[in-house]
């Protein structure tokens, strides 16, 4: 049987979780935050429901990946607050909702099951009108990102070169090319190909795909890029799912 883990001290909360979970046959357990209220099992809650605006909250967040990395962690906020939500996802909540939404939330995890995680890398409203480079994040699962709108895809990258770990986004993009502001290598963010050198590889760029107004990154459960196709492939198309 599926576990629900419930982090969250609010009767109304409570209620909706468990009423969720009965539908789907899950199981709830009540949990103080972390994972160690659960002791020495071998396999986690399927999804674990956690209150944003509590204290420590980014360190529990950051226990139940490490614990058990394939756990769905879904956020309660007890109002909306599109930076607050924004940043809670970023710090590894797979979806944060407010306290009336919770119950369809939880059920939508439920039926999805273990599988891909979605980092979000900005608001649709922050990209809109933006060409070129759109955004530059400094931390994500794989490091620095640039973020480029390029022939209409929105395509992401470790902003870092190939061959000497310059900066890209500091360089100039003439239609799909860039150039490296240091040594001026050039690649494709149609595909991520190598131009000219000195680099002698191209990058490796993904695909950011349109979810509930976020541009987020496809992660694998363990928050790995590796299952999924790059941006020189056919692409990720974008979705409304959970």
């Amino acid at each position: 049987m599926d576990r629900v883990a419930l982090g969250v001290a609010d009767g109304l909360v409570e209620r909706a979780v468990r009423r969720a979970a009965g539908r789907r046959g899950a199981e709830v357990v009540t949990v103080a935050a972390g994972p160690s209220g659960l002791g020495d099992q071998d396999s986690g809650p399927l999804v674990v429901v956690l209150d944003i605006e509590a204290p420590g909250v980014a360190a529990d967040v950051a226990a139940w990946r490490d614990r058990w990395p394939e756990t769905l962690v879904l956020g309660v906020a007890s109002r909306p607050d599109r930076d607050r939500w924004l940043s809670a996802e970023r710090a590894g909540f797979d979806r944060v909702v407010n306290r009336g939404a919770v119950g369809r939330a939880l059920e939508e995890l439920l039926t999805a099951g273990r599988g891909r995680r979605w980092f979000p890398v900005l608001a649709d409203a922050d990209a809109a009108g933006h060409l070129g480079l759109v955004a530059r994040l400094g931390d994500s699962p794989v490091g620095p990102l640039a973020v480029y709108r390029v022939e209409g895809a929105m395509v992401c990258f470790v902003d870092r070169c190939p061959h000497a770990g310059r900066a890209l986004a500091e360089g100039v993009l003439e239609g799909s090319v860039l150039t490296c502001p240091g040594h001026g290598s050039q690649f494709d963010l149609k595909s991520g190909a190598r131009l000219r050198g000195p680099a002698d590889e191209g990058i490796a760029l993904w695909r950011l795909v349109l979810r509930q107004g976020r541009w987020c990154l496809p992660l694998g459960p363990t928050s790995s890029l590796a299952e999924f196709p790059a941006a020189s492939a056919a692409g990720v198309p974008g979705d409304a799912g959970p």
